[in-house]
């Protein structure tokens, strides 16, 4: 069984180096690829600033939502792509920082990657309140459920429920009363009605369903008719 484990961590850790080869000869070779990964660097490393500074000044409300999509630091897309080290080397550049002066290329790159984690990603994280901080940390009964995203609502319910049920359910009892709210802008219809018959959390479909509706009815592009169509459902308690 350990070497099993063993075997199959090495077939891993070969993948995610041939992942990274490929990655650096296409931004090497491939000159609208590294167009792109540029542009995309830039434009997070743009935003990233402008919310440190937000951050510095107190100016929560506007720090956009830059470091939520930006990354993980080691995730795979990260491994494949080596983006964090593009993001991280724009970030903290040796020319700005003496304290890079004479160290290996290497070393730079793991202290400005683990820079770019610690003193960026995970600051604007806390600040914009998002789940995955609090769940890492075993926070569930601060997390703030007013402020999970729609995907990430439909992704973690089993464990909001599971860690925290007891204010989980009272924050879907608010929204059933108006007195909250839930998110769904960013769920497809297909994506809410398949969750619907589960039979622990159909309920968080349900509500986010009626948000959806709510939502199109007060920008003109739902008709009454429409409204009118019953879909034909089971209801499900909590």
């Amino acid at each position: 069984m350990k070497m099993e484990k063993e075997k199959a961590r090495a077939l891993r850790k070969e993948k995610e180096l041939n992942n990274a080869r490929k990655g650096f000869n296409k931004y090497n070779l491939d000159e609208k690829y590294r167009f792109l990964h540029d542009m995309v660097s830039d434009f997070f490393v743009e935003l990233l600033k402008s919310d440190l500074e937000k951050l510095s000044s107190g100016n929560l409300s506007k720090i956009s939502l830059a470091a939520k999509w930006c990354p993980s630091v080691d995730s795979s897309y990260d491994k494949a792509t080596l983006i964090c080290e593009s993001v991280a080397r724009k970030m903290f550049p040796k020319e700005n920082h003496p304290e890079y002066d004479g160290i290996e290329e290497a070393h730079y790159v793991y202290r400005v990657r683990d820079r770019l984690r610690k003193d960026v990603l995970v600051p604007l994280h806390k600040a914009l309140e998002l789940p995955e901080v609090f769940m890492s940390a075993k926070e569930w009964n601060v997390l703030p459920y007013n402020r999970v995203a729609s995907v990430a609502m439909k992704n973690y319910k089993e464990l909001f429920l599971k860690h925290d049920s007891e204010r989980f359910m009272e924050y879907l009892e608010k929204v059933k009363r108006g007195d909250a709210k839930i998110a769904a802008g960013a769920l497809l219809p297909h994506e809410i009605i398949g969750e619907l018959d589960d039979e622990q959390s159909g309920e968080v479909a349900e509500l986010q369903w009626k948000r959806m509706v709510d939502d199109l009815l007060k920008k003109g592009k739902l008709s009454f008719k429409m409204l009118r169509v019953k879909l034909l459902r089971p209801r499900h308690n909590l």
